[in-house]
């Protein structure tokens, strides 16, 4: 297990993050690996949905907590399960000060 100089800051986000937000799950397409954690929704950056070609497709973007995640990066092209709906991942973007991940913000489209 990779050890990081902001596991207190991680595990305080995570517990924010568990206590606010909402399960979410990842899976890839052909090894079926799967992932779970909590997110919150938040605020797309309509900039970044027209550069990956969103703007017109349902787009989503959550702040992810690392845990259980510190091990599992969410990829483009992944199926996400978040609310009862199934994304796919078209971009994901760490929080890792020192290297190590602490939070994932993840955008995906319908």
């Amino acid at each position: 297990m990779t050890v990081s100089i902001y596991d207190s800051i991680s595990a305080r986000a995570a517990a924010t993050i568990e206590r606010k937000g909402a399960p979410v799950s990842f899976s890839s397409f052909p090894s079926g690996e799967s992932a779970a954690s909590d997110a919150v929704e938040i605020e797309g950056d309509p900039d970044r949905f027209i550069a990956l070609k969103l703007e017109l497709v349902n787009p989503v973007t959550l702040l992810v907590a690392a845990r259980p995640l510190s091990t599992f990066k969410p990829e483009s092209g992944k199926r996400m399960l978040w609310a009862g709906t199934t994304y796919i991942v078209k971009d994901a973007e760490p929080t890792a000060p020192d290297g190590v991940p602490i939070l994932w913000t993840v955008t995906g489209s319908t």
